[in-house]
């Protein structure tokens, strides 16, 4: 059933098949999360904002996909429903809302997880082309956002957990890209074992994905050049 609604409401949204042009999109709603802040300064409706921007993103993506895996679809709803049922970071405050902080950020770690996992997928089936450049950036951003739901929930479980307040909510999705970039930890730091082990996973999981990435593409050019 659910199934078949998917199918359907892909057929209307992209009438003519998906194009490349429709992972760039995709992409730029990835992009429009991480550069929140730019927007989010200027508004005082911050956090609805935010949750909007997952919820298009969230139904973009599902849409996107052929014949996506059912827990995809299950995880990215049920992630659509917790965000318009949550309000923003505040209700963490609040003993008797604070699961249902903790439960849209366990659905949206599994949404993006297990969509990283068939955008990987995609990646390796594909020629060098835009739609394999456009799965390979999104890929790399996926990586960032799903270990910053890992912090959230980390830091949900423990206020202690890093040098900054909870409700702070971007700070960590910066502190995961200036992870996964190798960039470094300056302003923001973890504080706890469970918080630094997340760290040194997601800084080596930036740096396989990084080294892989490269592989693969030679490898597809010497593949091809094989063929002629």
């Amino acid at each position: 059933m659910i199934n078949l609604i998917h199918q359907k409401t892909k057929g209307f949204v992209f009438k003519r098949g998906t194009k490349d042009w429709h992972y760039l999109v995709l992409n730029s709603l990835l992009a429009a999360i991480i550069v929140f802040p730019i927007v989010g300064s200027i508004t005082p409706f911050k956090s609805i904002l935010f949750d909007a921007l997952f919820v298009s993103f969230i139904l973009y993506g599902m849409l996107l996909l052929n014949k996506p895996p059912l827990i995809l679809l299950i995880t990215g709803m049920t992630a659509m429903i917790v965000l318009f049922s949550a309000s923003g970071p505040s209700l963490a405050s609040l003993p008797v809302s604070k699961w249902l902080v903790g439960l849209s950020y366990i659905t949206l770690f599994l949404y993006f997880f297990v969509l990283g996992i068939r955008l990987f997928r995609d990646m390796l089936n594909e020629e060098v082309s835009l739609k394999f450049i456009y799965t390979s950036i999104a890929n790399y951003l996926i990586i960032g956002l799903v270990f910053s739901f890992l912090f959230q929930l980390t830091h949900l479980a423990n206020a202690e957990a890093f040098n900054f307040p909870f409700d702070a909510r971007y700070n960590h999705v910066y502190m995961s890209f200036i992870i996964l970039t190798s960039v470094g930890l300056g302003d923001l730091l973890p504080l706890t074992s469970a918080a630094k082990s997340l760290v040194i996973m997601e800084a080596v999981a930036g740096q396989l994905y990084l080294t892989f990435f490269v592989a693969i593409v030679v490898g597809k050019y010497l593949s091809k050049s094989f063929k002629k």
